[in-house]
């Protein structure tokens, strides 16, 4: 059941339909709290309703849940880099490289902070990985 949920919401994500991306997530946490996935997609969800807030809160729930995965971490460094904390968001998205090192998304997004940053060479050698 919860696999069905994750799918319609990501979806609806991909269709800018955070709200309704929502509901579906919701429904998985009212039966886990602890899902890890379903937590860090909601704090997608509210990160792009607008809600920072509660997109921190459920990021760090994400990791809190799923310590080990890195989808957590580099859901929490977006949220910081939304923020401009970028120091916060690069050692997040360093972590979730850690547990998933040829994951490319994880490496464009830390090349993409370096160049925020002024870290120009950092940021290129880090996109040839």
């Amino acid at each position: 059941m919860e696999n069905g949920h994750i799918q319609r919401a990501q979806l609806l994500m991909e269709q800018d339909r955070y709200g309704l991306a929502e509901v579906e997530l919701r429904q998985i946490l009212t039966h886990d709290p602890e899902d890890g996935h379903a937590l860090a997609l909601l704090a997608l969800c509210r990160l792009n309703l607008g809600d920072i807030q509660q997109a921190e809160e459920f990021a760090k729930q994400a990791i809190g849940a799923a310590p080990d995965w890195a989808l957590t971490y580099y859901v929490r460094a977006v949220v910081f880099a939304d923020q401009v904390k970028l120091d916060d968001a690069t050692r997040q998205v360093k972590r979730a490289i850690e547990l998933a090192p040829t994951d490319p998304d994880y490496h464009g997004f830390l090349a993409s902070i370096y160049v925020a940053l002024n870290r120009s060479e950092d940021g290129i050698d880090t996109a040839r990985i």
